[in-house]
């Protein structure tokens, strides 16, 4: 099956309580964020592959979404990557970077993705 978006988990022993505080909001909103872009492939794509990782260190700015699809059959890797913007554009503009890594299952490039 798919697993569920997982944050980065970085050690808050040095910050001060109020930021402790902040850093645990903005982590909270932005598991959401990864929740819901992993939510949206699957469902609209029949993923049968995904994985969404944050590449910020913990701040989930920027994201590396791996996706694999019978729905990329036919569609050149500008055209995959553009329908997979298109799923989640409501939520490109929270985010500071993104990278797209897709495939068919004919290629089978993501052996390690669940």
């Amino acid at each position: 099956g798919i697993k569920p978006f997982k944050p980065y988990n970085c050690n808050m022993s040095f910050l001060t309580t109020t930021s402790k505080r902040f850093l645990q909001s903005s982590q909270a909103l932005w598991v959401e964020i990864g929740d819901t872009l992993q939510t949206k492939l699957v469902a609209a794509l029949n993923t049968t592959k995904v994985r969404v990782t944050d590449q910020s260190g913990g701040r989930a700015q920027g994201f590396l979404i791996e996706v694999e699809s019978k729905e990329f059959d036919g569609l050149t890797r500008i055209k995959q990557h553009k329908l997979v913007q298109s799923i989640i554009s409501e939520e490109i503009p929270q985010i500071h970077s993104l990278v797209f890594k897709t495939s068919t299952p004919k290629e089978n490039v993501f052996d390690d993705v669940e």
